[in-house]
């Protein structure tokens, strides 16, 4: 049962990890291509 809770949270925590980081590169994606739209 530990071992169960324990890689719960820790892929848990990794999961949250790269969810974050794809949003910011999914935002700063976003950004740059409408940075060249408007040249």
């Amino acid at each position: 049962m530990i071992t169960d809770d324990f890689e719960r949270s820790f892929f848990g925590d990794i999961t949250e990890k790269i969810t974050t980081i794809t949003k910011k590169r999914v935002n700063i994606y976003k950004l740059e291509n409408r940075g060249r739209d408007n040249e």
